[in-house]
């Protein structure tokens, strides 16, 4: 965020545009980061039938500044909470976007993704190789094999195994952990969920 102010240039007598950080302490340019708003996002007939705030919450995982272009990125729901500020609304709206299927959340690792996000953010190869690396650094997600047969052009720039590997065996599977105990059959108190079988 920035505040433009003016300042005077040397030996000139006009004021000069410019900008400001808001916190006055790193006085470097910062990138911004732009999205593409299609103008049809308001006429859009589900777009329309989403309550206020779930249109707001939907504009916000598209324009917010931790997303990326891909539409599939980390984003915790209380920080979506706390920089949206529905408060009460919140779950509710969240729970509309959801319903949609607009949106896709994977609570074990905190990532949304906005099904077509890449579809408006994105086109050509260049941004293709920069998906690929992008989903390269998230951490395993059901959500990345989805992503990947959605937009299969992206698939061919991913250079790792571990975006199909990692994802052959489910995500929940039941196993045991070796027990200390002299009895043989593991208890159901010991069973939990891992994916470290496959």
């Amino acid at each position: 965020m920035s505040i433009v102010g003016f300042h005077a240039r040397p030996n000139s007598r006009s004021p000069v545009r410019s900008a400001i950080p808001a916190c006055g302490i790193n006085r470097k340019r910062q990138t911004s980061v732009y999205r593409t708003i299609d103008c049809r996002f308001w006429t859009d007939e589900k777009i329309r039938a989403f309550s206020p705030g779930a249109r707001l919450l939907s504009l916000y995982l598209i324009t917010n500044p931790h997303s990326h272009y891909c539409g599939l990125y980390y984003l915790s729901l209380v920080t979506m909470e706390h920089e949206v500020r529905l408060m009460r609304q919140f779950e509710q709206s969240w729970t509309e976007l959801v319903a949609s299927k607009m949106v896709q959340f994977d609570s074990n690792t905190e990532q949304v993704w906005v099904v077509k996000m890449f579809e408006y953010q994105a086109r050509g190869q260049k941004l293709e190789k920069g998906a690929a690396n992008h989903l390269q650094g998230l951490n395993p997600s059901p959500l990345i094999p989805q992503f990947l047969d959605r937009y299969p052009n992206v698939r061919q720039f991913c250079t790792s195994d571990t975006l199909s590997i990692a994802y052959q065996c489910p995500i929940d599977t039941v196993s045991s952990f070796p027990s200390t105990s002299p009895d043989p059959d593991p208890s159901p108190d010991i069973l939990i969920k891992t994916n470290q079988d496959c």
